[in-house]
This record gives structure tokens, sequence and C-alpha cells, in this order.
């Protein structure tokens, strides 16, 4: 971890919690910080401490352009929050209830909720209410681009409010099935939904601690997928101290254990106390976690693994590793190769015989007739069957060979192993 990077933690915790910065003193380089401020998704929280810095080493000009850039995207932002809870509520409406995840919740604890900026809003609806709720956003001016089969979520667009997730599952089918060792949603999902009123607008989200859960394990599966960054720590982070005393810890640890990530959440913890400086009570045996261990996530949040970060496809080079790691180390050596020979013949399946919808993409005939299906599904097995079956080496989610390993970023999966999630 570089000085830098130490410097931006402590900004953010300012910016975050309205605390004073505690080592700025002297501190000059701030483009190297409002770079890294980007890459972590915290740069207008980086922002909000700017502006309420009484004595800072920036030059006056730029500090007054950056606090006017900060004041022009908290007034969008203001905007488009109205805006999304209204369309919440409207669809509400419609009869259908969405589950509003992350976003709001998160931001609302920050000291300016409006400086936590998301790029996009992630809902989640029940997966019989999908096509309603497609239709819906359709008539509200959105794209919505269809979820392939294994997807957990549709990708909507607005000209306005920007990109919307409508989620009709928690995690997509790896995730799911590898990572969270197909828990299944009637585990981490248990309690009653919450109607949480604002001033703007009132909204439907998760439970406290099925929430927190839900934080935890979104964090945890963007940290192997590629990288978390210092959004994700701090949104978690906030809200365990927030709530620890309302909040159902024996079942969230239970659960963290049983996923075998309860040591990574609790080196996620000992970060936010010593780099955060929040006050967090109920950490679950926190003094057992190594420093060493806190230093090794911050170097790899620092040097890849998010938006526009150069690092990104490095780490993700350890992914399909990880997953035949994990796979060997939850299910043994058999339940691996069931589970390898099921995923490829449903991957199959699913290529040679897709939807309508999927096959009219490709063959336009299809849409005269649904008396044509097989046909086009014989056309495929002639195209792309024959491609797949013949294609040398195929690009894969989990590492089949022994000589593919060699693909893996090593650092990565010896970070893997040091934090105990393999």
């Amino acid at each position: 971890m570089t000085e830098n990077f130490a410097y931006l933690m402590d900004l953010l915790a300012s910016g975050a919690s309205g605390t004073p910065a505690r080592s700025i003193d002297g501190f000059t380089a701030w483009e190297d910080v409002l770079r890294l401020a980007e890459e972590q998704s915290v740069y207008y929280v980086i922002l909000y401490t700017l502006k309420r810095m009484t004595d800072c080493s920036l030059d006056k000009k730029r500090q007054t352009m950056l606090i006017a850039e900060l004041q022009t995207v908290a007034i969008s932002t203001f905007a488009k929050r109205l805006r999304i809870i209204k369309l919440l509520e409207d669809l509400e409406a419609y009869g259908i209830r969405a589950i509003l995840l992350k976003g709001y919740i998160s931001a609302s604890l920050y000291n300016s909720p409006d400086s936590r900026v998301s790029g996009d809003t992630d809902i989640y609806v029940e997966r019989e209410d999908e096509k309603k709720a497609q239709e819906f956003l359709r008539q509200r001016g959105f794209t919505v681009l269809l979820r392939d089969s294994n997807s957990h979520h549709s990708n909507c667009s607005h000209p306005e409010l920007g990109h919307l997730e409508l989620h009709t599952s928690f995690y997509d089918e790896i995730a799911e099935e590898v990572w969270f060792r197909h828990m299944g949603k009637q585990r981490y999902i248990e309690e009653p939904y919450e109607k949480i009123v604002t001033p703007d607008g009132a909204y439907y989200s998760l439970g406290k601690t099925d929430n927190l859960i839900f934080l935890a394990l979104h964090m945890i599966k963007h940290f192997i997928l590629e990288g978390m960054n210092l959004r994700q720590v701090m949104d978690f982070s906030l809200y365990y101290q927030a709530y620890e005393d309302t909040l159902d810890l024996p079942r969230f640890w239970k659960i963290l254990e049983e996923l075998k990530y309860s040591y990574f959440i609790k080196v996620i913890l000992c970060i936010s106390t010593n780099y955060f400086h929040l006050p967090i009570q109920h950490a679950a045996d926190s003094e057992d976690v190594k420093h060493v261990d806190m230093t090794a996530i911050l170097d790899d949040m620092e040097t890849g693994g998010w938006f526009g970060n150069v690092n990104m496809l490095s780490h993700a080079k350890g992914l399909p590793e990880f997953n035949r790691l994990k796979l060997l180390h939850d299910r043994g050596k058999s339940g691996y190769h069931i589970f390898i020979l099921n995923w490829n013949t449903k991957g199959f399946l699913l290529a040679l015989f897709p939807s309508r919808k999927r096959l009219a993409e490709k063959f336009p005939y299809v849409r005269r007739s649904g008396l044509l299906i097989p046909v086009a599904w014989i056309h495929r097995v002639f195209t792309r069957g024959l491609t797949y079956l013949l294609r040398k080496k195929k690009v894969s989610d989990i590492v089949k060979d022994v000589d593919q390993i060699d693909d893996a970023d090593p650092n990565r999966i010896a970070l893997f192993r040091q934090i105990k999630i393999i």
C-alpha cells in the first residue's frame, strides 16, 4: 500500500463520517489521490472532504473548480434519486413490489449522501413479475436488454435515469453454484422486506441482517471476480457499524463461516477500525486478524480490480483457477468432475437450443412461425455445434486442464489462500 492510498483512506473516512482528516498536514500529492479516488469510486466523497477543509495545500483555483464539480454532481444525484424513488412508487402502484439494493440505503449512512454516487440502480423483483416489470420500464422510456438464461438481471437504460439492473436473483449462476455453495435465497433472505420512508419518498429494502449479508457477499463477489473497491468496503462497514446493536450477528457470522469467508470479513472490519476509524464494537474475534493480511487486501485493492484500472484483467486471470480450487475444496474430486460434466452439458444444450427470441436474432425466418423453430435448431447444430466441438481451446469459467493453470495470476491465488477463502 502506497502513502497516497493511505491518504486516500484518511480522506474517505473524513468525508464518509464527517470527521476531520487526521494526517493531511503537509500533503501535496492531490492529483495522484484524485486519480486513485476515481479508480476506487469515491471521487465525490473526497471532493466533499476537500470542500470541508479550511487549510488545504491544493491550489485555490483548482480547489474552487473541484468544489463546483461536486455541487453540480450533488444536484444531479439528488434529482435522480427523487425520480428513481418515484419510479419505484409507480412500479408498486402498477402491482409490482421492487426491492432497492445497495445504492440509496448505503448512501444514507454517509455524512453527505449525495457525494456517494452510484453508476447504476439495482432493483430486485420476483421472477413471476419480471416480464411485467420489463414492460413497465419500456413504457417509461427504458431500453430493456433481456437477460441470458444463466444471468441474474436484465440491463435497462434510460437517457436521463441512466443504467438500471432489474434483478430476479441476487447472484449469477457461477457465483451461486460455486462461490456461495448453492446456499440459495432461502438462507440469506429470511426477514420481511422493510419499507423505508424518507422525505424524498418511500421504497422497499431488504431486512437489516439480510442486507448486511447481501453487502458482504456482493463485496466478496467483486473481490473474487476482479477486485473490490474502497466504496464497497466503506458501504459495508458503515452499515455494520450503524446497525450492529440490532443485527442478528450470530446468524450473519454463521453464514459467513459456512461459506468460508468469515476471516475475510474480519479483515475488512479491522481495516475499517484501523484506517477508517469506525467505532465498530462487535467484529467477532478480530484479534486473530494479522496485519499482513490487511496490507495484502489493501495492496490488492490499490493495484487492480475496478473500472478503468489497468490491472483489472490481470486480477481476472486468477478466476478460473479459483473456481477449480473452490469446487475441489467444497465437493471433492468426484463432486468437482460431476459439476464440470453438468455445467458443460447445460452450456452445450443452451448454445444449441436457445429460446425463440434468441433464435430469431440469428435466423429471422423463425419470426414467421413457431413451426420453424426445429428447423433453426438443426441449422444451429450444423453451424454453432460443430464450431463448439472443434474448438481446440475453449475459454472457460473453470480450469479443467492442468496446462491451463499457468494462465492464472499466482499472486492472486496466493492471496486467496492467505486470507483463507480457499
